[in-house]
Parts: C-alpha cells; sequence; structure tokens
C-alpha cells in the first residue's frame, strides 16, 4: 500500500493505493470512511488481487486539509473531484458509515462515476438522527481521549488488535474540532431518500450483526431504496473491514466480479 497526497481545488487530500496502475487494472474501488476515521481504516483489505483500491482522508480528517463546510453534499463535492482527478473514471465506491452518506450523495448526483455501490452499516438515505442531548457527550470526545476511545471500541467490538486500535484513536483525534458535533448535525439533515431512484447501478448493502448504531430495519430500507442486495453478518459489528478483513475483502471481490 503506498501512501501520499494531492492537492485538489486548494485542499491537500491524503490517501492510499495499492493494486495494478490505473492503466493495467480493469476495476478501481474507492474506499470511503465514516466519522472519526481515516483511510487507515482500510488499510487491511487494501491488497484484493486484479483490483485497484484508493482510500482517501476526506477534508476535516485525518491527514487531509480543512474546510469550513462540515456537510455531507460538501464532502461528496470533494469526492467527486478525487474521483476525476484520482481514479481517472467510474469506480465501485464503497461507503463505511458516514462514508456511506457519502457515497449515496455521490452515486445519487454523479451515477456516471460509480460502477457499483457497496454500503458498510452506512446512514439509511433518510440521515441519522442524534439527539441534541447527546451533543455535550460527543463535544466532551474532542478532549476525553478516554471517552473517544470507548466510543470507537463500540464501533469495532471484536477487534482484539490492541496496536491497531491505538492507530484507528490516533488518527480519530485528528479530525477537526468543531466536526465532532458538525458531523452529528449534518447527518441529521442529509435525506438522499428523494433521488436514490437516480442511482440505477448494482448495489449491496453489509451490515454487522452486533451494530449498535445502525439498526436491521435501517439496513432494509437502505437496500430498498438502492435495490440492493442485503448481507448481514452476525458476528461482526459496525466495521467489518477492521474486525474481518479477509471476509471483506472476498465481499469486495465477489461484488466486482458479477457486476
Amino acid at each position: 500500500m503506498n501512501e501520499t497526497n494531492t492537492t485538489l481545488d486548494g485542499v491537500e487530500i491524503a490517501y492510499a493505493e495499492a493494486g495494478p496502475p490505473a492503466d493495467q487494472a480493469k476495476t478501481t474501488v474507492l474506499y470511503v470512511h465514516g466519522n472519526l476515521g481515516s483511510y487507515r481504516w482500510f488499510s487491511e483489505v487494501m491488497e484484493i488481487p486484479g483490483l485497484r483500491t484508493l482510500a482517501l482522508d476526506m477534508p476535516n480528517f485525518g491527514r487531509s486539509g480543512r474546510i469550513e463546510s462540515h456537510s455531507i453534499t460538501g464532502y461528496a463535492a470533494h469526492v467527486v473531484r478525487f474521483i476525476q482527478a484520482i481514479a481517472g473514471g467510474p469506480v465501485v465506491l464503497v461507503g463505511h458509515s458516514l462514508g456511506g452518506a457519502v457515497s449515496m450523495a455521490v452515486a445519487t448526483s454523479r451515477p456516471d462515476l460509480v460502477r457499483g455501490l457497496v454500503l458498510v452499516d452506512s446512514a439509511a438515505p433518510e440521515g441519522l438522527q442524534t439527539p441534541v442531548a447527546y451533543h455535550p457527550a460527543i463535544e466532551a470526545y474532542r478532549e476525553d481521549e478516554a471517552q473517544l476511545r470507548a466510543a470507537l471500541k463500540t464501533v469495532v467490538p471484536t477487534l482484539d488488535d490492541d496496536a491497531w486500535f491505538d492507530r484507528l484513536v490516533e488518527d480519530a483525534r485528528r479530525m477537526k474540532g468543531e466536526a465532532y458535533v458538525g458531523h452529528a448535525v449534518e447527518l441529521g439533515l442529509a435525506d438522499f431518500s428523494a433521488t436514490t431512484s437516480n442511482y440505477t447501478g448494482p448495489a449491496l448493502v453489509v451490515r454487522g450483526g452486533m451494530d449498535l448504531l445502525i439498526t436491521a430495519e435501517m439496513a432494509e430500507r437502505t437496500a430498498k431504496a438502492f435495490d440492493a442486495e442485503l448481507r448481514e453478518y452476525a458476528d461482526v459489528g459496525h466495521s467489518i473491514m477492521v474486525e474481518a478483513p479477509e471476509r471483506f475483502r472476498g465481499i469486495v471481490r465477489e461484488f466486482v466480479e458479477r457486476i
């Protein structure tokens, strides 16, 4: 896996790349991380034989630059620009959690850039509501690493690699401070339920049965909205690519092979 960066529309974007070069790869897969995330969340699923894989840190996350907006559509605009400039053509778009909402925004606004859509424990098309009463606790994650670690542990409940978890926490702490509550607000405002029909390509929805954030009913609504296959894996939580990377590589490879 090669790690590098580029500047797009004045914003530095950090990203990772693996697999054959663009001119030799039949398919490019682009991973879009979730809240408190970075491309590091996909570091164990970058190497898939025959596929070119890309994973970026969106603005306000990880090692990428900062922007004023925390909106889902704003992040989607940067992902579109990344696809055009770095992927060089349509991709199989794989979005996790908040990154699932961003991927929906891309697929419904620029379906010409998306060959296939995989939504992993994703926010539903109508968004993800966080009660305002929870905002103080979310804000506390900015300064209290113990609380942040506890919150992150709930989204990777079966991960038993302490060193890797420490790296995920390190990257989470890089996220722009105002985005902690900002993302909670913007996920509540993100509603693509009226535009899902804009994307008519193949789609897959994946949910971990131990996920405490995305319910089975949410995943079912997402699958119905995109006419997608729904797969649930009972033994993992919110982040199958971290908790069961070998299985996740197989899921992506199989999806690509049949679209």
